[in-house]
């Protein structure tokens, strides 16, 4: 899951280049479309501009998902999006994380960001930043799990 800006949605939408890019994708459908996150980070790193850009990287903690990757270890009391194609698994992590949530309020997010700039293929320079759990405040206890006293 991301969060645009409305600036960056806009240099997207009028991209020529992110255009013919969503072209090409359609046009060689046999292959499979690519994923939406996929291209919108295609299409940000081909077109947006700013001075101050910057992406965060939400961690393990805040994320998760189905499958094999490397965030396939379930929800948890502290995951923000769990990202699933099956909505059998998405009612059932939904009710067990109504149960069990940890709920941290905005006011307690901290975000850190690394000094080097990381540069994209247009050659705009992005901050590298990352969310701070607090995992004493709020442990990230993993459904199914057992608790021990």
């Amino acid at each position: 899951m991301y969060f645009v800006s409305r600036e960056l949605v806009e240099q997207i939408a009028n991209s020529s280049v992110v255009q013919a890019g969503m072209d090409a994708a359609i046009g060689s459908a046999a292959r499979g479309l690519p994923w939406e996150d996929v291209f919108t980070g295609y299409s940000l790193s081909e077109v947006a501009q700013g001075q101050n850009l910057a992406f965060v990287h939400m961690g393990e903690v805040a994320f998760s998902e189905s499958g094999r990757s490397h965030y396939s270890h379930g929800v948890r009391s502290t995951s923000l999006v769990y990202h699933d194609k099956s909505l059998a698994r998405l009612r059932g992590h939904h009710a067990w994380s109504t149960a069990h949530e940890c709920r941290t309020e905005a006011s307690q997010i901290r975000i850190a960001c690394d000094d080097g700039p990381h540069v994209a293929c247009n050659n705009a320079t992005w901050r590298r930043c990352y969310y701070i759990h607090n995992g004493t405040r709020c442990p990230p206890e993993r459904a199914g799990a057992r608790r021990h006293s």
